[in-house]
């Protein structure tokens, strides 16, 4: 009787059974498909075999996404603090250098110096 199945590919079909298919053994290795002992380059041969280490997760860089969100957060925070008028508390915004409080109001009733606002001293 003659097998029912379909012969395997040459791309797949692997005769002597190394775990190397008979045409990475031909076309890469220059090795006999037919021998599972014929050890060609072993450094290549090696490398077709062996199965990469899995990582350990110690190498990860887990740790850039975090200064990342640290850095964004302290640049917003940078970016988003107001300014407060030392005399009155009240929060500062500069408007085409004049500044202002909440309230788009530039005088400040508390500034024994004139009526404006003055920012605090650092």
């Amino acid at each position: 009787t003659e097998p029912t199945e379909e012969p395997e590919s040459p791309e797949t079909q692997d005769s002597d059974g190394d775990g190397i298919s008979d045409s990475q053994e031909i076309n890469q290795l220059g090795t006999d498909p037919f021998d599972a002992t014929d050890p060609g380059d072993g450094v290549i041969r090696q490398a077709l075999t062996s199965a990469e280490p899995e990582g350990t997760g110690s190498g990860t860089n887990w740790w850039k996404p975090a200064v990342a969100v640290l850095a964004a957060g302290l640049l917003l925070l940078l970016v988003l603090r107001r300014r407060r008028c030392q005399h009155c508390e009240k929060r500062l915004t500069d408007r085409d250098g004049v500044l202002v409080d909440e309230d788009d109001n530039y005088e400040c009733s508390d500034n024994p110096d004139g009526d404006h606002h003055q920012l605090k001293r650092k």
